[in-house]
């Protein structure tokens, strides 16, 4: 079944809808991807983009959590960390990752030596909520 067809309307007073889509997920890079995928209208990435943010993401948590903010802003972007994240895109070259971190950078999602936090899920199980607002 299409996970569309699992989604449930609640509507009250008229006025508002929460509409429940539970989202399966198979592991921490799906999870940082499929939120990815929810915010695209507001960031535009690529696949490949939103592939090598994932990886960028997993090592940024790790290194928060074994040695804080400011050490990890430090190592993100160390050598060591871009080699191994272009192993894991399928042997991406250095001119090619380069690009891609450029692009990343040009688009806002990358900060001087930081992910913008907005592009940076919980790690826990969370909700996405969206409001429209007539403007």
């Amino acid at each position: 079944m299409n996970f569309f067809h699992k989604f449930v309307v609640d509507f009250k007073h008229n006025t508002m809808a929460n509409i429940n889509i539970p989202i399966n997920i198979k592991g921490r890079r799906d999870r940082i991807y499929k939120y990815l995928e929810l915010l695209y209208k507001f960031h535009h990435l690529t696949n490949k983009e939103m592939q090598l943010l994932v990886e960028l993401i997993i090592i940024n948590s790790d290194l928060v959590t074994n040695h804080g903010e400011d050490i990890a802003s430090k190592l993100l972007f160390h050598k060591d960390n871009k080699i191994k994240i272009m192993k894991s895109l399928d042997g991406m070259t250095s001119p090619v990752f380069h690009n891609y971190l450029s692009n990343l950078r040009q688009k806002k999602v990358i900060s001087g030596k930081s992910i913008v936090k907005t592009f940076i899920p919980p790690t826990e199980d969370f909700k996405v909520i969206i409001s429209f607002i007539n403007g």
